[in-house]
């Protein structure tokens, strides 16, 4: 699979709120690792770097969520695929 097949990374929802739980989504086929951020700080000790998903219980209102995702071509090369933010709305 070649990487140029992969086109865009978004967190949903686009407009969350503290009741919504936050997706990173990459369109494109593959093993992704995601890189979670909340207010510039990076959140990965709290989840495990797989993991596409934060619950609803981690956010409070006034939060920015950032998420990196790359493509998992092997450990010590991964492939940048892109990254999207949201905030936390009340």
């Amino acid at each position: 699979m070649g990487c140029s097949s992969l086109t865009n990374v978004n967190i949903s929802p686009i407009d969350p709120s503290t009741t919504d739980a936050l997706e990173c989504k990459v369109e494109g086929e593959g093993f992704y690792d995601y890189y979670w951020y909340r207010d510039g700080k990076y959140y990965g000790e709290e989840i495990d770097v797989n993991a596409s998903y934060i619950d609803s219980s981690s956010t409070s209102v006034g939060d920015a969520w950032y998420c990196e995702a790359f493509l998992s071509v092997s450990p010590s090369a991964p492939y940048y695929v892109g990254n999207d933010g949201v905030t936390i709305e009340p």
